[in-house]
């Protein structure tokens, strides 16, 4: 694995944030954070991530608000996953609609993310 893959994760519960930090780095990402949706923006356009995790419900600006400003105002983006305890039907066909690349449930298996991101990595790289 590229140790230089860069993941930017935005999360407002500052322990599952510390958490999935630590793990990717674990594995050897270079990890950015961000506790709210705005700040979460700020990340993605200043430092071009190879992919995103992003709650759905945060103070300041959901997820969904970050996927739709980050694709008016990069065109191409990263592989993009939505991380939230907000699993009803509608809420994920929302994300997947809006454009994003998996929609992974709380509460997760560390596995079940880690999968999803190589898999995404992956074929990001392959295009």
């Amino acid at each position: 694995m590229n140790s230089k893959e860069k993941i930017i994760v935005i999360e407002d519960e500052l322990e599952l944030r510390n958490t999935i930090f630590e793990l990717l780095d674990i594995f050897g990402y270079e990890v950015i954070t961000a506790s709210n949706g705005k700040d979460g923006c700020k990340a993605i356009l200043e430092s071009s991530p190879d992919l995103v995790i992003c709650d759905v419900n945060m103070p300041i600006m959901n997820g969904y608000e970050v996927l739709s400003i980050i694709k008016k105002q990069m065109g191409k983006i990263p592989p993009f996953l939505f991380l939230s305890a907000c699993v009803q039907l509608d809420d994920i066909k929302q994300g997947l609609k809006l454009g994003a690349d998996d929609y992974i449930s709380k509460p997760f298996s560390t596995t079940e993310l880690l999968e999803s991101i190589k898999f995404r990595l992956k074929k990001e790289k392959n295009y």
